[in-house]
């Protein structure tokens, strides 16, 4: 073979090892660069309802939506307070008035509302009268305690609290009725603990 044909055959080797070179690297400089594609994996949901932990009924109840604990004392003082309130027997064998009901809770208050509700009032005739007459013996369940919507946050010393309760009006003879009610407090720590001091909204 001449040697001005060997010479071209090399060249042409060489020209062709080059750009297999050059191509082979780009595309591993390219593969190199990109970023990894992530896999998205679905979120685990919960669909059976048992498996859903629910907050202890005791936290759920006396916490505010802000998440506010309430003192227990205050609490427990609040629940006895509307039970004694809000339940009249107005049976023979009960109750002698509508004022007993505040005679009983005023022992959970403090201050000028404990000297109120000790007393009969001419706003009580009416009411008395329409629970006598069918010898009513009204019932209360308290059903949550927490702080009402807007109002300022427990302290040491003073505390708002609503506590919701189902009020039972079960009468002699006819049907039993059931009602939705709540009430306002506004208590604070005395020498004795805590009392209900007013009834801000009633």
């Amino acid at each position: 073979m001449p040697r001005s044909s060997q010479f071209t055959t090399l060249s042409n080797g060489i020209l062709s090892i080059t750009a297999f070179v050059i191509i082979t690297s780009g595309c591993s400089s390219s593969s190199q660069g990109a970023p990894p594609k992530q896999i998205s994996r679905p979120i685990a949901i919960a669909t059976d309802p048992s498996s859903i932990a629910a907050p202890a009924p005791d936290i759920a109840e006396s916490r505010s939506p802000s998440g506010t604990l309430l003192p227990p004392e205050a609490k427990r003082v609040a629940r006895g307070f509307v039970t004694a309130y809000a339940e009249h027997d107005a049976t023979d064998s009960g109750d002698l008035s509508y004022a007993d009901a505040g005679k009983r809770a005023a022992r959970l208050a403090t201050g000028k509302l404990a000297v109120e509700l000790a007393q009969k009032r001419p706003g009580q005739e009416a009411p008395w009268g329409a629970l006598k007459a069918r010898q009513v013996r009204q019932t209360a369940e308290i059903t949550s305690v927490g702080l009402p919507d807007g109002a300022p946050a427990p302290t040491p010393k003073a505390a708002f609290v609503r506590v919701a309760y189902t009020l039972t009006s079960k009468p002699r003879t006819g049907s039993v009725q059931h009602s939705s009610e709540q009430l306002a407090l506004r208590l604070v720590r005395t020498k004795v603990g805590w009392r209900v001091a007013d009834l801000p909204w009633a």
